[in-house]
């Protein structure tokens, strides 16, 4: 079956954050997020110096992909995850939230490692796609990131 994306949907952009523990490298965790986007990110993540619950340092990482090659870059990588795809496939409904915008966790070190996973204990990196469509559309939005799943472009 070919896949016809709905008129007027596109992804708005793309958005990875990640907390860095007192215990980590920074550098791990930029790296982790590198392997997610398939691009260095050590010149775009944005870094906020925060403090835990229980006063220990924090550091919450976040990159935030708005160019359309960017982001057509990064969900090539993504989608190599057969775990993506079943979760578009899927979880669609269930993790699109009312802005459109889709939520997954991927596991902290299977991401640093190179081979992304989904988030079941420890620590994440939180990713979040925003899903354009006009006019606006829950099911447009749900109708394209299956089709994404399944053609895997953009």
């Amino acid at each position: 079956m070919t896949f016809y994306p709905p008129m007027g949907s596109k992804i708005g952009h793309l958005t990875f954050e990640a907390f860095v523990q007192a215990t980590e490298d920074e550098v791990k965790v930029v790296k982790a997020l590198s392997n997610l986007t398939g691009s260095d990110m050590s010149g775009i993540v944005k870094a906020i110096r925060s403090e835990g619950f229980h006063k220990n340092p924090l550091i919450v990482l976040k990159v935030e992909l708005v160019r359309e090659r960017d982001v057509k870059a990064a969900i090539k990588v993504l989608l190599a995850s057969d775990h993506l795809r079943s979760a578009l496939l899927d979880g669609a409904d269930e993790r699109l939230d009312e802005g459109n915008v889709f939520h997954y966790r991927f596991d902290k070190q299977s991401a640093y490692l190179g081979t992304p996973a989904p988030h079941v204990k420890g620590e994440s990196v939180k990713f979040t796609m925003k899903v354009l469509t006009f006019p606006f559309s829950r099911e447009a939005a749900i109708l394209y990131l299956k089709g994404l799943a399944e053609t895997g472009s953009i």
